[in-house]
């Protein structure tokens, strides 16, 4: 027997129960009934309700909050988050509809003539206040939500005295900060240990969903928290890597705050953006490659003019630090894994290097027969998307690099120049996924060649090793660009 047709036979013996001895119907007075249904059906009592918490929410669309009973305000607590297009074509809940105000008036004029007990309460407080999700709510919406809080926090003594001793509400008791202004402040320092005994506990006794607001607001108070400590601590947080990351991540595993803020992620943009932006701050930023690969996951290359417009949460330098990360990496990558020159690759990373923050996109194009090579699958596989294709008659790969109003181009292999295009004349597009163009070709309006011949077998180049750095620096000066430290 399946789950759900297990659940769906405990549905029927459960309203076979509540018929013959429940006074109260809408009610569970059986709590083992209510576990075993909430176990086994993966929608649980708002499923079992749901036609309930339709015509409730129907009488009062079209009689009003004086025509709900008590029966009524439970159910309709019950879906203050139930989404449903027919009833608020433009608001989708109740809680974000101006209807919610009838509903409240006569909630909480029923709770002070005693008409309501502490199951209302319970309701409202998990399917009320613990389901709210703000990115989903309107201004309304958020406010209706702050109007239940002050209310919970408020009778939460009343409520105690109106109900039988019960573990969810000395939990509560002990947790009353979840009712306050700052719930997720008391948490913060053991969810950043990775200590999660306590929030668990929580989790099951109050039946606070997943995707509600409680579990985002304490990743985002973490994170909070964490880009006020000093440079040591907040890179130590970092440091920490999340636990069980899935397949694809596990040669490169995210920050376990990182992989938080994308399990519960109501915040997730606005926790990545602060958590760059601090990196940025620290004294020494080099790459970080588990922010690296999340940023590009979720963000994409900032180096492109269609670049995300998440990207205008940070600040300028943040985004300059990234695109420097990833000029330095294609630089590496080509000419230390795709050029395989171990006499010149250290010398033109190290020379490129001190141009980097002068560089404001840069691509590694490969040619097709290179991308069918098993030893580079590692290397088409990260860089994804910010890899291009080379479709022409040449037999190089190369590295295109934009600095100023020039788009320099280096090839791979020995004895090949450095060639630049006026920004101005270019003849493709930087985002074209496949350029077809000779880049070599001599064309004296477009393309020029660098005297800066640097083939490695020639003897007296390691002899006197500053020959074409020499040159090109002189070079480039005439172009405009002096090394970064200069300027």
């Amino acid at each position: 027997m399946s789950q759900t047709s297990l659940a769906r036979r405990l549905e029927l013996i459960q309203q076979n129960w509540d018929l013959k001895y429940n006074p109260f119907p809408g009610e569970s007075l059986n709590p083992l009934l209510e576990n075993l249904i909430e176990t086994f059906h993966p929608s649980g009592e708002l499923h079992r309700a749901s036609h309930q918490i339709i015509a409730s929410l129907r009488k009062l669309k079209d009689y009003g909050g004086y025509s709900l009973q008590k029966r009524d305000l439970f159910f309709i607590s019950l879906g203050l988050n139930h989404e449903d297009p027919g009833l608020f074509p433009d608001a989708l809940k109740l809680i974000n509809s101006p209807l919610f105000y009838q509903y409240w008036g006569r909630f909480k004029e029923s709770w002070q003539e005693f008409e309501l007990n502490s199951l209302h309460w319970r309701k409202l407080l998990i399917f009320g206040y613990f389901r709210f999700i703000p990115s989903k709510g309107t201004g309304i919406g958020q406010q209706n939500w702050e109007n239940i809080r002050q209310f919970l926090a408020e009778t939460f003594d009343e409520m105690k005295r109106r109900s039988k001793p019960r573990v969810w509400i000395a939990m509560l008791e002990q947790h009353l900060n979840l009712l306050q202004s700052n719930p997720c402040q008391p948490y913060v320092m053991e969810f950043l240990k990775g200590d999660h005994a306590r929030l668990q506990a929580l989790k099951e006794q109050m039946k606070m969903p997943e995707d509600g607001w409680f579990w985002s607001a304490i990743v985002f108070s973490a994170v909070h928290e964490s880009i006020h400590y000093d440079d040591n601590r907040f890179k130590e947080i970092l440091a920490l890597p999340e636990r069980e990351p899935p397949e694809e991540r596990q040669q490169e595993p995210w920050p376990l705050i990182c992989a938080e803020l994308e399990r519960h992620s109501l915040y997730l943009h606005e926790g990545l953006g602060l958590l760059m932006n601090r990196y940025q701050q620290c004294s020494e930023h080099r790459l970080h490659p588990g922010l690296l690969t999340v940023i590009l996951h979720y963000w994409k290359n900032p180096q492109r003019d269609s670049r995300s417009p998440e990207w205008n949460r940070v600040l300028p330098e943040t985004r300059f630090m990234v695109t420097g990360w990833l000029v330095n990496e294609d630089l590496q990558d080509f000419f230390e894994m795709i050029e395989q020159d171990p006499v010149n690759c250290k010398r033109m990373i190290d020379f490129w290097n001190r141009y980097s923050q002068q560089v404001s996109y840069s691509r590694i194009m490969l040619k097709p027969m290179v991308r069918q090579q098993e030893e580079y699958v590692p290397l088409i596989t990260r860089k994804k998307d910010r890899l291009g294709t080379l479709d022409s008659n040449g037999k190089s790969n190369t590295l295109l690099m934009k600095l100023g109003s020039s788009v320099f181009v280096e090839f791979s292999g020995a004895g090949n120049g450095s060639y630049f295009y006026s920004i101005s004349r270019l003849p493709f597009e930087f985002d074209q996924q496949s350029i077809s163009s000779d880049l070599k070709k001599e064309d004296p309006g477009k393309l020029k060649m660098l005297n800066t011949n640097r083939e490695s077998v020639k003897p007296r180049l390691i002899q006197t090793p500053q020959i074409w750095e020499n040159e090109l620096s002189r070079q480039l000066n005439a172009l405009g660009m002096i090394p970064d430290a200069s300027r």
